[in-house]
C-alpha cells in the first residue's frame, strides 16, 4: 500500500511538471507569436495622430494667407487641400494597420487555442494511462 500511494505521489509530481513545462511552453509560443503587434498597435494609434497634425498645419497655412494681405484663393485652397491630404493619408495607414493588427492577432489566438486544446489533449491521455 504505501509502495502504491508513492507511485501516486510521483505521479502527481510528473503530472505538474508535465503541465508547467506545457504552460511555459504556450507562454513561450505566446511571446514569439504576439511580437511585433505592439508596434502596429502604435501605428494604429499614432497614424490619425499624424494625419490631424497634417491638418492643423495645413489650416495654420491658411490662416496666415487670410493674414497675409491680398490673399490669393489658390494658396487658402492649396492649404485646405493639404489639410485634407494628411488626414485622409493618416486616415488610411491606421485603417490599413489596424486590419493587419487584426488578423494577426487573431492567428495569435487560434494558435495558443490550438496548442492549449492539444496540451489538455495530452494531460487527459496522462491522466487515463496514470489512473489508481
Amino acid at each position: 500500500r504505501d509502495l502504491r500511494m508513492s507511485r501516486g505521489l510521483g505521479d502527481v509530481y510528473k503530472r505538474q511538471v508535465l503541465q508547467s513545462k506545457m504552460e511555459d511552453m504556450v507562454a513561450h509560443v505566446y511571446t514569439h507569436a504576439s511580437r511585433g503587434l505592439d508596434w502596429l498597435s502604435t501605428i494604429v494609434t499614432i497614424a490619425p495622430l499624424l494625419g490631424l497634425l497634417g491638418t492643423v498645419t495645413g489650416m495654420i497655412g491658411v490662416f496666415q494667407v487670410f493674414g497675409a494681405d491680398g490673399a490669393i484663393p489658390t494658396a487658402i485652397t492649396g492649404g485646405v487641400g493639404e489639410a485634407l491630404v494628411a488626414t485622409a493619408s493618416g486616415l488610411c495607414v491606421a485603417i490599413v494597420a489596424l486590419c493587419f493588427h487584426a488578423g494577426f492577432t487573431h492567428h495569435v489566438r487560434m494558435t495558443i487555442s490550438r496548442l492549449e486544446d492539444s496540451f489538455s489533449r495530452v494531460l487527459d491521455s496522462y491522466d487515463r494511462g496514470h489512473a489508481a
